[in-house]
């Protein structure tokens, strides 16, 4: 009898209720019995949490540059608090280089007979400059000009017709104790023409330093009113900008030139003046 039992069981399949069920009636019903699932190591783990993680930190530094981003334009929108001045500072110094200029002017019956007279006159010039005591480099042309100096009268006939030449030295006089004499000397040479006297000291950059911290002190009393009459507090200088240079090479410079008194050259005093444009912090 259990030999039965364990043959039936062999034979035969159960429904869902429990009732036994052929294997014939199995196969022909379509009713298989459940495998038992086999899990098979594939050599890699799981994926999927690490995913998760990369995917979380990487939101999270979106976030975070989203966030800096947004402080710095918020900075950037938000107004500096400054207080700007400008500072001017003015140091004076005495002239120690002259620059003058001296030519001649000559007519002639044509271009060559004109040329050749005011060559011949400036020649003269120049040695008697160089005799002064200029140096020969500190001599130079700055214009030569040639036209022709035609004139009729009221009929229309040409009553002068000749050409005229008009020659220029500029001269740098590095002592201006001599600036008379060696005006005197062009003159005495022949130079008919003065075209001015420009007193000038060759080296500004001392008086340019001393101007500057003039326009500084000036510049940090100006902002510091300002704080006071605004109540709040001064901070440190935070930019500074000066506009290209100021020497000023005619104040209050008092060149003349006396003809009926040669050496009466007076050089006055000349300025270097210095602005300067500075912003305080506010604190």
């Amino acid at each position: 009898m259990q030999h039965e039992d364990m043959n039936r069981s062999d034979s035969h399949s159960y429904g869902p209720l429990g009732h036994p069920i052929s294997r014939e009636e199995t196969d022909h019903q379509g009713y298989r019995q459940p495998q038992p699932r086999t899990l098979v190591a594939s050599g890699t783990s799981d994926r999927r949490p690490a995913l998760i993680v990369g995917v979380l930190a990487l939101l999270v530094l979106i976030t975070s540059l989203s966030a800096t981003r947004a402080q710095e334009a918020t900075a950037a929108a938000a107004p500096t608090r400054m207080i700007t001045v400008t500072g001017t500072g003015t140091a004076y110094g005495t002239p120690d280089m002259a620059v003058i200029e001296v030519g001649v002017s000559v007519y002639g019956a044509d271009v060559r007979t004109a040329l050749a007279e005011a060559d011949a006159s400036m020649n003269a010039v120049r040695e008697a400059v160089v005799a002064a005591g200029v140096a020969a480099e500190d001599i130079r042309t700055t214009s030569l000009n040639v036209w022709r100096d035609e004139r009729t009268n009221q009929d229309g006939e040409i009553v002068i017709d000749r050409y005229q030449v008009s020659h220029s030295y500029q001269v740098q006089v590095r002592d201006v104790e001599q600036v008379g004499e060696v005006l005197a000397a062009a003159v005495d040479a022949g130079a008919n023409y003065i075209g001015g006297i420009n007193f000038t000291i060759a080296d500004p950059q001392a008086l340019a330093t001393e101007a500057r911290a003039l326009a500084m002190d000036d510049a940090a009393s100006k902002a510091g009113q300002l704080a006071d009459l605004a109540g709040v507090a001064l901070g440190a200088v935070t930019a500074i900008s000066e506009p290209g240079p100021g020497f000023n090479g005619a104040y209050p410079s008092a060149a003349r030139y006396d003809m009926a008194a040669q050496s009466s050259v007076e050089g006055g005093q000349l300025a270097v003046n210095v602005t300067l444009s500075v912003s305080y912090a506010i604190d």
